[in-house]
């Protein structure tokens, strides 16, 4: 019977191209099936498990695989394999887990797994499947989980299965599931997660779900229900996750808030008459995740200076008490979402402070009141250099055609800030620069609650065969606004139609705008269950041109004025900036009180100020001496009769809304007041040029130190007396700080200069002998630890993204060499030699791959892997859009990934769910118990990281077993090692054969990496070559007694031989497995051979 299951393997070796598999060890050779890769038979030689996951098989799943008729599991998940699931697969009679999750498969699920009545778990997500759920799936009575997420399944959710009375997890996610829910789902007794979300489903929430007591997880969110949150919900005590946002839901639902024992809670679109928070939130003690992002909600309290019932607050100054309780609760919360909201009280630049300024906001209101205050709406223009952008600008500015070149402006250099007044409506217009050069700069432009003008060149489009959105610069763009700003509201602008053909506008306008639409969902749907929000793409296009020629044409009227006269649009562009689609206005009004107001009119004075070449050094200023500004100026108006209440939160209230609106940029203790000149400031470090005489153009600013001039243009490093001589002594050192916070800079270590490394110059390509470099690195130090992540952006990265993250990381050690994408870290100070970290960003693949050496009894390499995941779940939060799926591949197995958390992950939690870990690891409680101490959320500063916590738990739990490790995963063994994990943490291989050494547990501190033997081994070593040399002068004088140098002889190869010893126990030639523990692994076992 072996080789007929040896015939199955082999059809599937050649229908998956196995000869390009990531590990293919002995498949296809004459060797036992128990020694090929991934494969495990049982006594009688039948293949009983079968996992090649993470393996790059591509190709079809042949149907050969029905005739595995021992097979219990079968796991080719994440792959790239594509056609059909087989029909056959359902004969496995014997299956209990079926996973294909992660590849391209198409078509519809088989109903004819229906048959597999022993299997537990089912896990088909990810795929491009279609059609509908087919019901005979609710006849297996022994599944456990079902996981058909990430698909493009239609029709509704089968009634049937509410038969499963032993599942657990029910994943339905990101389908394209229509109906009702069944209420039939309400008979899942043991159900623990519910998700349904980001379908089509409609109707009501079931009563029936209120039965579910053993559920913790129920996600109903992005559909079409309708109706009120039922009360039986209050009844789910187990509940810890309730995600029910963006649904058409109504009312209030107090009691089932106060029932639930959540700690994640997602409640959005709940409330359309009464648009504050429910004060009944303040009961959820337990709560750690709040998001109410997405929402109509505009004030987090009732009318100003009024409880609830209608009555004043207990005195002046004084926060009514469930007011007061509310914000209690809300600062307890460690994730607390509430962006997105048409916030009023408090505005949304104050929510985005924390709860801390909501407080400070609301204590002032409740001493002083609060006044009404228009502030500027953000409108930034993006596009390619040369269409046009700066004279869209002037024109909009001047009400006329203005084009930069006939008007004698200068093209934008990094981004442009100009205030401007349209028909009564102020707006602040920021004119980012075209070159592909400032893309990674330009990130700290692009904020929430602004009106994006994507310019493109309507002549050009006009000229080509097929639209090419990429040379247009249009995909780009929608491209990085999507990973910055999702929720953004985009203005498609075609500029220079005065050289389109007249009868061609209205195509031209058309065709970009289906095409630009059609990109967008084809592109985010490569991201199949990891959607980002999509940006607001407004319907229509608005053609202009900002040439004279165009004098006399009509031009849509606005307000009491006309736009200027080549806006080819109905409604004008003027209308579009100013309204939205609803003809609602964009413009933002404030309720603040009047000592902000007055705080916000004191900071853009400061920064009028500093617009003057005279006026220069109040550019920035510190925190401690704006605040002494702001007491003179209260001090000032007191004594002239006018009473400021409030005063001390003023200032870092204003700071908020000025940050909030991109009019200033702060840093540490720092304010820079103007941020156009920050931004242009910046600019010699990242596009200086030479002249034609070779020497560098820093637009007119004289260096006097040339060697730091060219270290910087050759070396892409900058010295700090260089940026004296840029910025001035004044401004360089916060300068600096601005950058390295920015994560635009690393210092370079053991550098005389103090110079720092500037990624954003550098070449994307590793130098030529860095994979050389970093198996030099590991087999000096000789680590048996080897620790892979990987980290996968399917739409790729935001300019800018990889550079910070690898100069925030690049303080863990000290980083040679290193480049524009990657870096090879090695551990410095009292960490030099304990580990060696590599980070390598590969555009191919869109993959971020981080190794990380190490001793596998010892912290070092844990804790370094730990802070690079920390600094990307940091970077993942500022680009609320970027799909990323992390993946963390088991020491052992290697193949094996497990998912890491990205997202609600809180300091000192473990990255990887105790689900997620891996299937192979024998003893999963004690794995999972290493991993929940040695990989957790560190939190970290511009200067360290604080990972004391880690640090601590792994020595308690070395201290608690005698060894913390992860044995067996010897980084130079070739493939995975099949090793049993025990609760003491020691290891046994365990082949057929029985050949393989078990891994070597170091008994050394962590302060040493040299172990007892190799210390023995070079003295005994020098001890035999000292007597041997002796035995030679003896031996070669003939009078000498032959029984002296005889003894020197003896002793001299017996030294000999202990030290061979010695080295065979370094390089584990000999076994010194203890016969107990190697008849313990015998016994262990027995039945079945595992590779």
């Amino acid at each position: 019977m072996a080789s007929t299951d040896r015939d199955v393997l082999v059809a599937l070796y050649n229908a998956t191209e196995g000869a390009n598999w990531q590990n293919s060890i002995n498949w296809g050779t004459d060797a036992d099936l128990s020694q090929w890769f991934g494969v495990t038979v049982n006594h009688q030689g039948r293949v009983v498990r079968l996992d090649l996951s993470f393996n790059n098989l591509r190709g079809h799943i042949p149907p050969e695989l029905g005739n595995l008729a021992a097979l219990q599991r079968l796991g080719l998940d994440n792959n790239v394999l594509s056609g059909p699931i087989p029909v056959e697969l359902g004969r496995l009679a014997l299956l209990e887990h079926l996973s294909l999750g992660g590849n391209e498969l198409a078509g519809p699920i088989p109903r004819e797994l229906g048959n597999l009545a022993a299997l537990q778990r089912l896990d088909l997500e990810g795929n491009g499947l279609s059609g509908r759920i087919p019901p005979e799936l609710g006849a297996l009575s022994e599944l456990q989980v079902l996981a058909l997420h990430n698909n493009k399944l239609t029709g509704p959710i089968p009634s049937e299965l509410g038969h499963l009375s032993a599942l657990k997890r029910l994943y339905l996610s990101n389908n394209q599931l229509s109906g009702r829910i069944p209420p039939e789902l309400g008979a899942l007794s043991e159900l623990r997660v519910l998700a349904l979300d980001n379908n089509k489903l409609t109707g009501k929430i079931p009563e029936e779900l209120g039965k579910l007591t053993a559920l913790k997880e129920l996600f109903l969110n992005h559909n079409q229900l309708s109706g009120r949150i039922p009360e039986e919900l209050g009844k789910l005590t187990a509940l810890q996750e309730l995600v029910l946002f963006s649904n058409q839901l109504s009312g209030r639902a107090p009691n089932v808030l106060c029932s639930v024992n959540a700690w994640y809670l997602v409640l959005l679109d709940m409330c359309p008459i009464n648009r504050n928070i429910p004060k009944e939130l303040g009961a959820l003690n337990k709560l750690e995740t709040l998001d109410i992002h997405s929402n109509q909600l505009s004030g987090l309290w009732h009318a100003l200076g009024q409880d609830e019932t209608g009555s004043m607050a207990a005195g002046p100054g004084t926060l009514p008490v469930p007011l007061a309780c509310l914000l209690d609760s809300l600062e307890r919360i460690y994730r607390l979402s509430v962006a997105q909201n048409p916030w009023e009280s408090p505005p949304d630049a104050i929510v985005v402070g924390g709860i801390p300024a909501v407080r400070a906001y609301f204590e002032a209101i409740y001493m002083g009141g609060t006044t009404a205050v228009t502030r500027p709406l953000k409108v930034v223009i993006v596009g390619k250099e040369t269409v046009g952008k700066t004279s869209l600008r002037r024109s909009i500015k001047t009400g006329k055609p203005c084009m930069t070149r006939g008007g004698g402006e200068e093209s934008t250099v990094h981004v442009d800030v100009e205030d401007h007044d349209l028909d009564g409506h102020p707006i602040r217009m920021f004119d980012c620069a075209g070159q592909v050069v400032y893309y990674g700069l330009l990130q700290l432009f692009l904020t929430p609650r602004a009106v994006y003008l994507l310019v493109w060149d309507a002549a050009k489009a006009s000229e080509m065969e097929g639209l090419n959105l990429e040379d247009l610069a249009i995909a780009p763009w929608l491209r990085h606004l999507t990973f910055r700003v999702p929720d953004a509201s985009v203005i498609l602008v075609g500029n220079k139609c005065d050289r389109v053909v007249r009868t061609r506008r209205t195509a031209v306008a058309v065709d970009v705008e289906h095409e630009s639409r059609q990109w967008l969902e084809s592109w985010i749907e490569i991201a199949r269950g990891h959607q980002p929000r999509g940006i607001s793409l407004e319907d229509g296009v608005s053609l202009v041109s900002c040439a004279a020629s165009g004098v006399g044409a009509v031009a849509p009227s606005f307000g009491r004025r006309s736009g200027w006269p080549c806006d080819k649009s109905t409604p004008g562009l003027f209308h579009r900036i100013i309204y939205d689609s609803t003809d609602d206005t964009r413009v933002v009004t404030m309720r603040l009180p009047e000592s902000y107001r007055l705080a916000l009119e004191m900071l853009e004075e400061l920064a009028s100020c500093s617009r003057s070449k005279t006026e220069q050094q109040t550019r920035g200023i510190t925190r401690a001496i704006l605040e002494e500004k702001w007491q003179a100026k209260v001090a000032e108006m007191n004594r002239a009769g006018t009473s400021v209440a409030a005063p001390d939160a003023a200032m870092a209230g204003a700071i908020l809304i000025r940050k909030w609106e991109g009019g200033l940029v702060e840093y540490g203790s720092y304010v820079f007041l103007d941020v156009e000149w920050f931004a242009t400031v910046l600019d010699p470090l990242f596009c200086h040029k030479r002249d034609s005489y070779g020497k560098i153009d820093l637009g007119g600013i004289r260096v006097m130190d040339v060697d730091s001039l060219d270290r910087l243009d050759e070396e892409h490093v900058l010295e700090p007396q260089l940026a004296e001589d840029l910025w001035g002594p004044v401004l360089a050192p916060h300068l600096l700080l601005a950058l390295k916070s920015a994560g635009l800079t690393f210092p370079l270590s053991n550098d005389s200069n103090g110079g720092l490394v500037i990624l954003l110059r550098m070449d994307t390509k590793p130098p030529p002998d860095y994979g050389i470099k970093l198996k030099e690195k590991d087999q000096a130090n000789k680590f048996d630890l080897r620790l892979v992540v990987e980290c996968s952006f399917r739409l790729g990265l935001p300019p800018g993204f990889v550079e910070r993250l690898l100069a925030r990381c690049c303080h863990l050690g000290l980083p040679y060499p290193f480049w524009r994408y990657g870096a090879l870290i090695v551990g410095k100070g009292a960490e030099e030699r304990m580990f060696s970290l590599s980070l390598e960003y590969s555009e191919a693949r869109k993959i971020l791959t981080v190794e990380v050496s190490g001793g596998h009894t010892e912290v070092f390499a844990w804790a370094a892997l730990s802070k690079v995941l920390s600094v990307t779940i940091k970077m993942l939060l500022e680009f609320p859009g970027l799909p990323c799926r992390t993946t963390f591949f088991c020491p052992l197995h290697k193949t094996n990934g497990m998912k890491i958390r990205t997202k609600d992950a809180r300091p000192g939690s473990c990255l990887v769910g105790e689900s997620d870990f891996c299937k192979l690891c024998q003893d999963r409680s004690a794995a999972v118990g290493l991993v929940a101490v040695a990989l957790q959320v560190v939190e970290f500063s511009d200067e360290k990281f604080f990972d004391e916590q880690l640090r601590e738990q792994f020595a308690g739990k070395v201290a608690l077993q005698g060894c913390a490790s992860w044995p067996g995963s010897n980084s130079e063994v070739s493939g995975p090692a099949p090793v049993h994990i025990s609760p003491s943490g020691q290891a046994s291989a365990q082949t057929s054969s029985s050949s393989q050494a078990p891994a070597e547990t170091s008994s050394s501190s962590q302060g040493s990496r040299t172990p007892w033997y190799q210390d023995v081994k070079t003295f005994v070593g020098a001890a035999s070559l000292v007597c041997l040399a002796v035995f030679g002068v003896f031996h070669d004088e003939e009078d000498d007694d032959p029984r002296l140098w005889g003894v020197f002889l003896g002793l001299g190869m017996l030294l000999v031989g202990v030290e061979f010893g010695l080295i065979a126990r370094e390089y584990k030639l000999l076994c010194f497995t203890p016969r107990a523990e190697a008849a313990s692994a015998g016994n262990e076992r027995r039945g079945e051979t595992r590779v």
